[in-house]
């Protein structure tokens, strides 16, 4: 039987990844995951030389798959962000294009919700500036208050206001979030 484990580089994806909603989503596509999400607290700590007991926590509570979630940042490409962690076998990397915040952008609905008008950014993962500074000043632009700058503080107000994967997936512009939606679907125990 599979088994998925969650290894993220910050606290804002671990936030989304033990939240409410996503854990319902897993349960809805069935499947089975451990419940703690491992957070190497930055990227560097996800590199071979490190990633290694991240990998063993979740071995040792019954992960069978391992699945990454990184930024891209500024890196040229995702290749090179996963050839620098060099997954072993039976383990996935998933790299968010630029940075996670690009998926709330993509989340129309939530958007919609919290700026109380039809909403949607256009390309989400084509920012010029972070998407986190994108996302800022779309509050400030659309409800006159900004996020503050802590990511962690975001990520809890987006997942506190609906914030989705699927529908973040569903933004025809953000293809990191349909790549991992797709790898879950990938670990569906049907």
């Amino acid at each position: 039987m599979v088994k998925v484990g969650f290894i993220v580089e910050g606290e804002s994806e671990k936030i989304i990844l033990e939240s409410e909603s996503f854990r319902s989503l897993l349960t809805t596509l069935k499947v089975d995951f451990i419940p703690d999400v491992v957070d190497a607290t930055g990227s560097g700590n996800i590199l071979p030389q490190n990633r290694d007991k991240y990998v063993q926590i979740l071995k040792d509570k019954g992960a069978t798959k391992i699945i990454y979630l990184v930024d891209r940042e500024e890196e040229p490409c995702i290749t090179t962000v996963k050839e620098r962690i060099k997954p072993g076998t039976n383990e996935t990397v998933v790299v968010s294009i630029k940075a996670l915040e690009a998926w709330f952008l993509a989340d129309s609905i939530m958007l919609s919700a919290l700026f109380k008008k039809n909403y949607s950014y256009n390309s989400p993962e084509e920012t010029v500036i972070l998407p986190r500074d994108v996302l800022q000043n779309e509050f400030l632009e659309n409800t006159g208050q900004g996020l503050g700058r802590s990511k962690p503080r975001t990520a809890k107000k987006m997942v506190k206001s609906g914030f989705s994967i699927i529908s973040a997936a569903s933004h025809e512009k953000c293809n990191s979030a349909k790549y991992f939606l797709q790898k879950l679907k990938e670990h569906s125990q049907n």
